[in-house]
């Protein structure tokens, strides 16, 4: 770990526990599921069948978990869309609130909104991921939580612009101003149903900038508070997580940071909401009654589907996967073959 993040001793939790809890959180008969309704909040015209705006016919609305949005700014120009929109994003949200008391019991988690903000270069617009949409909806719509995936940070995967705004002395209430996270932690922070998620903004910072990481974290916990930061991998592009999970374990702020622009200490507390229990409770988990011991058969109970999700021996989960295999089956190795310049003199 870089000298400008210090560690401290991790928590023991054995990997037996690890994996009981991840198995109950995925076994069907919990009740809880991962599955999460696509939403394109553009006009009826451009959005998918059974994904449209207010779609009350769509049984799939019904079966959702929560709602993951299409990102903001990967949208084709002509279907980008705000938050407060009033003619197009309002019409979904209503059906939403309106449907969530109806399924709460059922669906604790229905009521979450999660939407892609950030990682683009794009300029300062809410529909390229700035915040600027989101207080007005936090306010007209308080039933639902508005989960900012990670947490409009701008800069797309490599965080090195981000670092040189710290170096830069700028300020925005007194704090480095990281664009647009340290924007969104403030102007969101007087609404409780609105929460920061972490996935790439930790991961492309943690290791390769500790000193951006340190500063996002207790920026997020200085506005919001470390009951509305939530842990997000991104293992798509990082593989597992576990990296992740350890390097935030050891982390910490280093406290001539905290003394001088007011961070609170980032304490084995507030890790563990972070890591899971403030998604739990955003998903009606019961952390302390909802798991029970893995069936010896649990093997057999497990859908088709969810063995694809995981990638079980002999399910292939996505095209990804059989592009792969095809991809092996070619017999292609690799030339090793470096680009770039070489410095020939010391």
């Amino acid at each position: 770990m870089p000298a400008s993040a210090t560690t401290a001793s991790r928590p023991r939790v054995s990997e037996s526990k690890r994996a009981i809890r991840a198995l109950n959180a995925w076994s069907s008969e919990s009740g809880l599921s991962a599955e999460s309704a696509q939403l394109c909040p553009a006009t009826r015209s451009r959005c998918p069948p059974n994904n449209a705006v207010g779609s009350e016919r769509s049984e799939r609305t019904l079966e959702a978990q929560s709602w993951h949005l299409a990102p903001l700014s990967l949208l084709p120009a002509a279907a980008t869309w705000r938050h407060d929109d009033e003619a197009v994003a309002y019409p979904t949200f209503e059906f939403i609130d309106k449907t969530y008391q109806k399924v709460r019991g059922e669906k604790p988690g229905y009521n979450n909104i999660c939407v892609h903000k950030g990682l683009t270069g794009g300029n300062p617009t809410p529909q390229q991921g700035h915040p600027a949409d989101l207080p007005k909806a936090a306010k007209d719509w308080p039933n639902l939580n508005f989960i900012t995936y990670h947490s409009c940070i701008q800069p797309a995967f490599f965080m090195h612009n981000a670092l040189e705004e710290v170096k830069s002395g700028k300020l925005r209430e007194g704090v480095p101003d990281i664009s647009w996270t340290t924007e969104y932690a403030i102007v969101v922070a007087p609404y409780r149903n609105t929460y920061a998620e972490i996935g790439t903004t930790w991961a492309s910072s943690v290791v390769t900038f500790p000193t951006l990481a340190a500063h996002l974290m207790g920026q997020l916990m200085k506005f919001m508070g470390p009951d509305r930061v939530v842990f997000g991998s991104d293992s798509v592009w990082y593989g597992s997580p576990q990296w992740q999970i350890d390097a935030m374990w050891r982390f910490q702020i280093p406290e001539d940071m905290r003394r001088k622009f007011g961070y609170p200490e980032f304490t084995t507390d507030a890790k563990r909401k972070i890591l899971g229990l403030n998604s739990a409770k955003l998903y009606g988990i019961n952390v302390r009654n909802q798991f029970k011991p893995v069936p010896s058969d649990y093997e057999k109970r497990m859908t088709n589907d969810l063995k694809r999700v995981m990638e079980f021996p002999g399910y292939t989960a996505d095209n990804m996967s059989r592009l792969k295999e095809k991809y092996a089956e070619l017999g292609p190795e690799p030339s090793n073959t470096r680009y770039g310049w070489i410095r020939t003199k010391a």
